[in-house]
């Protein structure tokens, strides 16, 4: 390809401004392909301010354009797509920027024709993200925005992105690993209305039958030998009764004294009762969830419809739940799958030790609150 020449350069400094200057040699530092100029010159009204009639401005987005003559501009689309998007006046990328070439060049091209109003959203957010990422750089911060289009739907995204700006969320924890998740959670809730839960999800077990036999016996039986001070509360709120007779084998002579004259449990024994006998019984901790199981299930959904400080969350990779407590239980739950329905993850019993942190409405994991 033929470049410019002296005077082709010196068209190019006269479509941004830049004043005669006496060596007039200054236009061959910015002799690049004729297209590039000829690029430069068709958008000189949009890199115009970038430029700020400033030969080294100008010559920086010279050398930037010039990179990327092979994608056809796409950089220099892309650049032009990012200062309009949030207001910015951007001369290049680096080399190294995911914003130069491929998929998130081609996003940053197709939000440009994002409705003012759309783009104002996003100029908040990224102001956001200012406070929150404060060592990052303004470009690392669009980039990050940027990244959260690619792949999902446009007016989804916008929607996350407003739902955690107007509820105080946590920025950091938008990310694309998380956001097709952000946006299923969204759409499912879009009044951030939470009506309740009516199932069992997976949690982190391998089915929601699992799950809820593996609470049951962590949170009720005290398998795990963590959780006594809440074991002891479920018994009471559930109304749990053993006599003698549903001890197989027999309750040994030391067992027996945990129980009244009548063969029930003494009441004022539940919390050694369950260290010591329920504990080390396995098929008693069976028989207890086949009795008990479905009034600590229907326990569960019942407190779910009287949450409050109800709140969605974000933590790890992709996961995100939706959260509430009510007197002193929290509930968990999220969806098991992009494509699978909402399920009850967790309920237990919290200790007065721990509320300060479960009642804590500004948690770090926290995106976004709902309602009943």
């Amino acid at each position: 390809m033929a470049n410019m020449t002296t005077g082709e350069a010196q068209n190019v400094i006269n479509a941004y401004n830049i004043a005669p200057v006496a060596n007039p040699g200054n236009a061959n530092q910015i002799r690049k392909d004729t297209a590039t100029g000829d690029y430069a010159i068709a958008h000189a009204a949009e890199f115009g301010p970038c430029v700020n009639g400033l030969i080294a401005n100008l010559r920086t987005l010279m050398t930037f354009l010039e990179k990327g003559r092979a994608m056809r501009f796409l950089s220099g689309d892309a650049l032009r797509a990012v200062n309009d998007v949030f207001g910015l006046q951007l001369t290049s990328f680096p080399d190294s920027s995911a914003l130069r070439w491929g998929l998130p060049a081609n996003k940053c091209v197709s939000l440009k024709n994002l409705a003012a109003p759309d783009k104002t959203r996003l100029r908040q957010y990224l102001a956001l993200l200012a406070i929150s990422m404060p060592g990052q750089t303004v470009l690392a911060r669009v980039t990050t925005i940027v990244s959260l289009f690619v792949g999902n739907a446009t007016n989804d995204v916008l929607a996350v992105l407003d739902a955690v700006r107007l509820g105080n969320g946590n920025t950091t924890h938008v990310v694309p690993e998380r956001m097709k998740s952000l946006i299923q959670m969204r759409n499912a809730y879009p009044n951030s209305i939470f009506p309740g839960f009516t199932q069992w999800g997976p949690g982190t077990a391998a089915t929601p039958a699992l799950n809820y036999e593996e609470h049951f016996l962590k949170h009720v039986c005290d398998s795990t030998n963590a959780y006594l001070v809440e074991a002891e509360w479920w018994w009471r709120a559930l109304s749990i009764r053993v006599r003698t007779m549903d001890l197989v084998p027999p309750p040994t002579p030391p067992e027996l004294g945990y129980f009244l004259p009548d063969n029930t449990l003494d009441p004022r024994q539940i919390g050694p009762f369950i260290t010591n006998v329920v504990r080390a019984r396995p098929a008693l901790q069976q028989a207890l969830f086949a009795a008990y199981g479905p009034a600590y299930s229907d326990y569960a959904f019942t407190l779910s419809r009287q949450l409050s400080n109800i709140m969605v969350e974000s933590e790890g990779n992709d996961r995100v739940l939706v959260s509430g407590f009510t007197g002193h239980v929290t509930i968990f739950g999220r969806f098991a799958s992009l494509q699978g329905a909402l399920g009850l993850s967790s309920c237990y019993f919290v200790i007065p030790a721990q509320r300060a942190v479960k009642l804590d409405p500004n948690k770090t994991t926290k995106m976004w609150p709902m309602r009943r």
